[in-house]
C-alpha cells in the first residue's frame, strides 16, 4: 500500500541526521529506538523564560491597577537579544504563561514567540536575554540618583525655579533605566535639579545654576548650584 511508504513531518523546519539507515528494520511503536530523525521549527521561534515570584507579583499588581494587561489574555510585547547583541533589537510577544509556580525553582514558566530574523544563524537551544513590557507607556523624567534625597522614606529633590531660587519637590520614583532613576511624578520637562551641595540648601535660597552637562530637552537638566553670597 503506497500510502504507507512515505513519512511526513507534521511541522516545517530543519531536519537532523538520519537515525535509522536504509535496510534496517523499524519496529512498531514510538520508542526511542524507532526515531527516524528529528525536525525543529525555525520560524517562528520560541524563547522560554522563567519569571521569579517577585516579578510575577509585580506584574499582577500592575494589572490590578489597570496599568498593564494580563499576559494570559493579551499579547504582551517582549524583546530578545543574543549573547553578542545589545539593546534587545528583536520584538515578539508573550504567548503563554504557565498555570503554576515551580516549587523547586520558585519561578513561573512563560514563552515568547517571535519571527526568526536569520534562519541560517538562529539554532534551537541558543541562550537569549528577554525583556518583557511592564506597565503601559508613560512620560517620566530621568535623573541621576545623586540628585535625589530621602527623609523618612519620602524621596525629594531640589529644583531651581525660574527666579533662581530653590524649591524642595517631593518625587515619586521607580526603577532605573540606562543608569538613571525614573521619576514618575514631581518633575516637569526642562526643569533643573541640583546635584551638588545638597546638604547646604534650603527652600527659597537663591542660587547660581551651573549646567553640569547637556541633556535632552525632554528630561530635567542636572545642574550644580552655588548659594549666592
Amino acid at each position: 500500500n503506497l500510502e504507507f511508504t512515505q513519512v511526513k513531518s507534521p511541522i516545517d523546519g530543519r531536519v537532523s541526521d538520519e537515525r535509522i539507515t536504509l535496510g534496517n528494520l523499524v519496529q512498531p511503536g514510538a520508542g526511542p529506538e524507532n526515531v527516524l530523525t528529528t525536525v525543529v521549527s525555525v520560524d517562528p521561534i520560541y524563547a522560554k523564560v522563567d519569571a521569579d515570584e517577585n516579578a510575577i507579583l509585580k506584574y499582577v499588581k500592575l494589572s490590578e491597577q489597570g496599568r498593564r494587561v494580563s499576559a494570559r489574555t493579551a499579547k504582551i510585547p517582549a524583546w530578545v537579544e543574543l549573547g553578542n547583541e545589545a539593546d534587545f533589537p528583536h520584538e515578539g510577544y508573550v504567548d503563554f504563561v504557565d498555570n503554576r509556580l515551580d516549587p523547586g525553582t520558585g519561578t513561573v514558566r512563560a514563552r515568547v514567540v517571535l519571527k526568526n530574523w536569520n534562519p541560517n544563524l538562529i539554532t534551537p537551544g541558543f541562550f537569549v536575554r528577554v525583556r518583557v513590557a511592564g506597565a503601559t507607556p508613560y512620560r517620566a523624567a530621568l535623573v541621576a540618583d545623586n540628585v535625589i534625597s530621602s527623609q523618612q522614606g519620602v524621596k525629594y529633590a531640589f529644583v531651581v525655579k525660574p527666579d533662581n531660587t530653590i524649591e524642595r519637590r517631593t518625587l515619586e520614583t521607580a526603577s532605573t533605566f540606562e543608569g538613571k532613576r525614573i521619576v514618575k511624578n514631581g518633575l516637569k520637562d526642562g526643569e533643573k535639579v541640583v546635584s551638588t551641595r545638597l546638604q547646604l540648601l534650603q527652600p527659597g535660597m537663591p542660587v547660581k545654576p551651573i549646567p553640569e552637562q547637556e541633556t535632552p530637552p525632554a528630561q530635567p537638566t542636572p545642574s550644580k548650584a552655588e548659594p549666592r553670597k
